[in-house]
């Protein structure tokens, strides 16, 4: 995210979905365990846990699979950075709007260098959290899955015979 409102006013507007807790920084990996639907902020000014409340589970829209009810990824997208930062799934997909680090170090060094006003960081989701999706014949929002190893993709699709 390239600009964010003064922690003030965002954590004000993020309190009306979310009961906000403060932390520090390297508290972050063990306050956000895998599956968890809260997610942590991390601005200059400081770290917050959002647990959601009601309020945000309820941003997510009825043509979402079900299966996202819950799930952290979903809940940043349709409960922070559409109403908030109006950053929608076409801005998210164009990767425009919004940069993607699978390692926690590297999103803080972001915020602290200034390179990035905001960093979210989501708890990995569950094996179970990936099956419920795909038997509900969804699939996982954008950039919420990170396998390794990873499967060349020839494996998957042709037999080895």
């Amino acid at each position: 995210v390239t600009q964010v409102a003064a922690p003030e006013r965002l954590t004000e507007q993020l309190s009306h979905r979310f009961a906000l807790q403060r932390t520090s920084p390297s508290e972050l990996a063990s306050a956000l365990p895998d599956g968890s639907p809260a997610f942590a902020l991390v601005v200059s000014a400081g770290a917050w846990i959002l647990s959601p409340t009601d309020a945000a589970f309820t941003a997510i829209p009825d043509s979402a699979p079900s299966a996202w009810r819950e799930l952290a990824p979903a809940l940043l997208q349709y409960a922070v950075l559409e109403p908030v930062f109006g950053i929608d799934a076409q801005a998210l997909a164009s990767g425009a709007a919004v940069t993607y680090t699978h390692y926690l170090d590297e999103a803080l060094e972001a915020v602290s260098s200034g390179s990035a006003s905001a960093a979210f960081i989501l708890p990995a989701p569950t094996l179970q959290d990936v099956i419920d999706t795909a038997d509900a014949g969804g699939f996982m929002p954008q950039k919420s899955t990170y396998f390794v190893p990873k499967l060349p993709t020839g494996l998957v699709l042709h037999p080895l015979e």
